[in-house]
């Protein structure tokens, strides 16, 4: 089955969230847009896979708040164990 840009965009801020040490939101968009900025200009991503790392990054950067993020990290943290 192949996954949608929606589903990847959860996995690509799952994968920057676990990445970043999530101290403030602005060290987490720069991870995210440096993460999205290679996806772009990556010639062996599909639109797809491009659109999810720009979603992503919206969605860090318009809907989450730090203490959204840290919960999440926790949640992460928490399902890696």
């Amino acid at each position: 089955m192949v996954k949608n840009s929606n589903i990847y965009k959860f996995d690509v801020i799952e994968r920057v969230l676990s990445e970043s040490p999530c101290t403030n939101k602005d060290e987490v968009l720069i991870l995210a847009g440096v993460m999205r900025d290679i996806a772009i200009t990556n010639t062996n991503y599909n639109m797809e896979v491009k659109n999810a790392f720009i979603d992503a990054y919206n969605e860090i950067s318009a809907g989450l708040t730090i203490e959204n993020i840290k919960e999440i990290k926790a949640i992460i943290n928490n399902n890696k164990k």
